[in-house]
């Protein structure tokens, strides 16, 4: 495992691997929709931040994009 990282090119070459085979979509496409969607659930329900994270996980998953990486999720807009 450490060495997956040696190539550069590896762990992109494996992000499409893995998109091709399941018919993902790039969170790029679809960030715009899931921003608001996490910002309305935030404010229109007493839901916490666990459950807004899990259903929008569930939302992706469910929408078949290519789930973010932590930072990504974390730098969207609040």
């Amino acid at each position: 495992m450490a060495r997956y990282t040696e190539r550069r090119t590896t762990p992109l070459e494996h992000r499409e691997e893995i998109k091709a085979e399941g018919g993902l979509r790039e969170f790029a496409e679809t960030e715009d929709e899931f921003a608001a969607r996490v910002h309305a659930r935030a404010w229109n329900t007493g839901d916490g931040p666990k459950t807004i994270f899990a259903d929008g996980v569930k939302w992706l998953r469910e929408n078949a994009v290519l789930l973010p990486g932590v930072t990504t999720a974390e730098g969207l807009p609040r």
